[in-house]
């Protein structure tokens, strides 16, 4: 067996009370220190993969979206019957429908004439309820303005308000007389519908490290107080005892003072000089994240290199 470890390359062993001691001749690599390099390549791995794992974390939060239910008025103006062509020419009309302070059309049934066909579907969202809309038809004309040829106001029924669909046709109003210039097919409901709402994005916390592009990672600037509280997006308030903090955040409201520009394109050069090998979308990245601070930006950099 001994032999056969020797042929291995495994070094010879013998126990004694002192333990195991190696006999015969010594290997190459005994006692020897192993490569520093290796060790250092293995802990900055290990440190890129956490940052890149708290930076997906981060993006995921980014990205997350809220679920809301919204109610939207879904109308489809289909087709109308008009009991005169108006003009020398065959008219080409086009629908305008009003829905509480928002206005829609459809496009131009051109040559439509009497019986114009639209199919316009319109998903209306309502902030406020709708008791009824305004249905308008007009002749396009080339050369001069659109004349206005049939109009009506369809007052919405419980079914509609209920989400129950209601096809129908609908009298028109014209200079013929009231409800007598035709009808318009027309079909509408009030559906509820699920609507993802992007949630705000995360501001980088400070001392939080930040990814750049290229793959660099950089600590912004600022140590956070424990006697602060901050939320993204949000004034940073000192907390007083004996104070509701509703009042405290209303006494250190700070005045709103226009804000320019963080940093200058001359700053960026100054900087991409410094540092030729850095891309300009990280030095401009840093900047941000230092304020413009370009003290701080550099000092940043250098703790990249």
């Amino acid at each position: 067996m001994a032999e056969a470890a020797q042929a291995l390359g495994t070094p010879k062993t013998q126990t004694t009370n002192h333990g195991e001691v190696v006999i015969g001749e010594l290997p190459n690599d005994f006692l020897r220190m192993p490569n520093p390099t290796n060790y250092d390549q293995v802990a900055n791995d290990e440190k890129m993969a956490k940052e890149m794992a708290a930076m997906e974390v981060q993006q995921q939060n980014m990205m997350s979206q809220m679920m809301v239910v919204t109610n939207r008025f879904k109308i489809t103006v289909l087709e109308a019957k008009l009991n005169k062509n108006y003009g020398v020419v065959r008219m080409d009309p086009y629908c305008r429908i009003r829905v509480n302070h928002r206005v829609y059309e459809t496009d131009t049934s051109y040559n439509g004439a009497k019986n114009p066909q639209w199919t316009k579907s319109i998903s209306v969202p309502l902030s406020e309820p709708v008791e009824h809309i305004y249905v308008e038809i007009f002749d396009e004309k080339s050369l001069t303005t659109d004349s206005r040829i049939a109009w009506t106001r369809i007052e919405l029924s419980e079914q509609a308000k209920k989400g129950e669909q209601v096809d129908d046709w609908w009298p028109l109003s014209g200079k013929l007389g009231e409800e007598m210039e035709g009808t318009v097919h027309i079909v509408m409901s009030i559906a509820k519908v699920q609507q993802a709402t992007p949630m705000p994005p995360m501001q980088p916390m400070p001392g939080m490290p930040l990814m750049l592009p290229g793959g660099y990672t950089v600590q912004t600037p600022g140590v956070m107080q424990s006697a602060q509280f901050y939320q993204p997006g949000m004034p940073m308030y000192q907390a007083q005892p004996g104070m509701p903090m509703q009042q405290q955040q209303q006494q250190q409201q700070p005045t709103p003072v226009p804000q320019g520009p963080l940093f200058t394109e001359a700053d960026v050069k100054q900087i991409k000089e410094m540092f030729p090998d850095v891309e300009e979308d990280a030095i401009k990245t840093v900047l941000e994240a230092s304020r413009g601070n370009k003290d701080a930006a550099i000092n940043s950099l250098l703790s990249m290199q």
